[in-house]
């Protein structure tokens, strides 16, 4: 999973982020003050991971100084730092961060006796995002189902955000569903359809999308009614629904088995998502990511003709989008020096570099004069995003080196070698794109020196 916009943008719940009432003490007041600080704080749109810490070191001292606080000032402590906690681990996928918070919401758990009203929708709510995070580092289902059970919780106790809770729920059983593929695909998109376990989350995910749809046109008709004036803060807005529409995009990648009918189907519905919400970065990287796996792996994929078209058109837009933010691919060194450069910008590059080079390795009717102009424009992308962020860039270099018409074994190896030394490889994936390297001694050499690599630390972790 790359960091993206969505996290940023969700909409915050209605409810105060403490579950239970902020009681005031006479002989509790400095306690209080704090509580109300911390609160306050996590209100604000974002918290950086340096003012999270700082939350997590106020409240730690407060609860280590005050060992005889009202129960529900604990319990109110506890769960202000269990959201910001669970804030930045879901954030960043962080698994520490993800059990600490899982850690004071059991606690409040057991200090209410397990009375569900402690924690509240948004508390289950969290505590389901940050058991996401260790699914998907321990690879078992077991944990998915005690996220699912958690988020059950919630929609029981639903407070007014049946919404975002619906919308975590449903990308909840979405990733659950590409686990399970995962277990039987070779790659990161399922070409084939994917097993009925995998398949039944997918559907019960695109169940809840059309629930959320729902709700969305009847508030759509209510503000019709009113004249378009709403003043509820709990507004569904077209850029949370957005999110719904690119829930879709990436289950249907999925659930269906890619070829040109079904590809041409995902594609538009990735540009539905993005004109619902054309701020969106993280909907441009999800549409950049099926596209290249496309041009990658499938079978039957779009003529020579339409993946130019969908080169260009995703490319233009691209472009614009990176203009928005601060950045111009024909100034780049200026914008180095920018402080309104978007923290999307080389993530951005770097698909479109991955994109761009899909595309240029399909082309095989085309002569190495009418690819130069592709070739100039993917290494161009990816350099840049690169010379942003050392982990980005490197692999899809090393992809380009390796296309017949410009291979370029040395500066393949080169680019592999980076990439290996960021710890972004990996074996099945490597295979697959560079199958038409395999009789190569020098690749056969570099394969089996990363498998032995992979090995030893197996092996070194096993003790």
């Amino acid at each position: 999973m790359i960091p993206s916009d969505e996290e940023s943008k969700s909409k915050k719940f209605k409810a105060a982020i403490s579950p239970s009432a902020l009681s005031l003490n006479i002989n509790k007041e400095d306690v209080q003050k704090t509580i109300d600080s911390v609160n306050d704080l996590l209100h604000q749109e974002e918290l950086s991971q340096k003012e999270t810490w700082q939350i997590g070191k106020r409240l730690k001292k407060t609860i280590d100084e005050n060992p005889d606080m009202e129960r529900s000032q604990l319990m109110d402590a506890l769960f202000l730092w269990g959201t910001a906690l669970a804030r930045l681990a879901s954030q960043h996928g962080d698994v520490e961060l993800a059990n600490a918070a899982i850690n004071k919401f059991e606690e409040i758990d057991r200090l209410s006796d397990n009375q569900a009203s402690a924690l509240g929708a948004v508390g289950y709510t969290l505590w389901a995002t940050c058991l996401l995070v260790l699914a998907k580092e321990q690879q078992t289902i077991k944990v998915f189902d005690k996220a699912f059970w958690a988020l059950d919780k919630a929609i029981e106790l639903d407070d007014g955000n049946k919404f975002e809770i619906s919308l975590h729920y449903a990308k909840a059983l979405s990733t659950a569903g590409d686990f399970l593929s995962d277990l039987s695909q070779e790659h990161d998109l399922v070409i084939k359809k994917p097993c009925l376990d995998a398949e039944s989350h997918y559907k019960r995910a695109l169940k809840m999308c059309e629930s959320m749809e729902c709700l969305y046109q009847a508030q759509a008709q209510e503000e019709t009614s009113l004249d378009g004036h709403s003043d509820d803060e709990d507004t569904i807005t077209k850029e949370d629904y957005a999110q719904v529409e690119l829930l879709r995009a990436d289950i249907y990648a999925s659930i269906h088995e890619i070829e040109i009918t079904t590809f041409e189907k995902v594609y538009r519905q990735y540009k539905r998502a993005f004109d619902l919400d054309p701020r969106s970065d993280a909907i441009l990287l999800e549409w950049m990511k099926f596209t290249s796996s496309v041009l990658k792996w499938c079978s039957r994929p779009p003529s020579d003709e339409r993946i130019e078209t969908i080169v260009q058109e995703i490319d233009g837009m691209i472009q614009s989008f990176l203009l928005l933010n601060g950045f111009d691919i024909k100034d780049y060194q200026h914008s180095l020096e920018s402080d309104t450069m978007g923290v999307c910008v080389p993530h951005l590059l770097h698909a479109l570099g991955e994109l761009t080079v899909s595309s240029l390795a399909k082309q095989t009717h085309t002569s190495k004069s009418a690819g130069q102009p592709l070739f100039d424009r993917a290494h161009n992308y990816l350099s840049v995003a690169h010379h942003f962020d050392e982990r980005l860039g490197c692999y899809g270099l090393a992809r380009l080196y390796a296309i017949p018409k410009f291979g370029d074994d040395a500066k393949c190896l080169q680019w592999l070698e980076t990439a290996e030394s960021y710890g972004i490889l990996e074996i099945k994936k490597l295979e697959l794109d560079f199958g038409n390297l395999k009789s190569k001694v020098w690749f056969q050499s570099f394969l089996s020196s990363i498998k032995n690599e992979q090995i030893d630390s197996a092996d070194k972790s096993a003790y």
